[in-house]
């Protein structure tokens, strides 16, 4: 599994909230501590991140993304970097979010882009057409 940071400058923000807004996307099942977003046989599991800054994740951002406290984070691991891009486009209609791939990019979740998600040992995306 791999694993990117979603983090939303409203802290109001929660998993339920989360939930609600990825429903139209696929199969959503929510529990307490837990999402878990199913997408044409992809799955994606997003966990609360109970104290950001104590756990360190603003430690290597670049000091211009930082975003302000308080701050709502959810850890989401996956396999398919595709699901990833499905919930960050649906989430960035409504909320301000930042991602941290986990690969030493921190974008906002506009400008998040497949290949950002892959890692080092993953084969580059294919030209268009090919």
């Amino acid at each position: 599994m791999e694993t990117v940071v979603l983090v939303f400058q409203d802290s109001t923000v929660t998993l339920g909230r989360i939930a609600e807004l990825l429903a139209h996307l696929g199969a959503v099942a929510s529990e307490e501590n837990l999402v878990s977003v199913s997408i044409s046989g992809s799955r994606g599991y997003l966990v609360s991140v109970s104290d950001p800054e104590a756990e360190g994740l603003f430690d290597e951002w670049p000091t211009t993304l930082c975003p302000v406290s308080p701050v709502a984070a959810f850890s989401l691991d996956y396999r398919d970097p595709d699901i990833v891009l499905g919930i960050v486009e649906s989430l960035t209609g409504r909320f301000e979010v930042l991602v941290d791939t986990n690969y030493g990019t921190v974008v906002p979740g506009g400008a998040l882009a497949i290949d950002m998600l892959r890692g080092q040992d993953s084969p580059p995306t294919p030209p268009a057409g090919r």
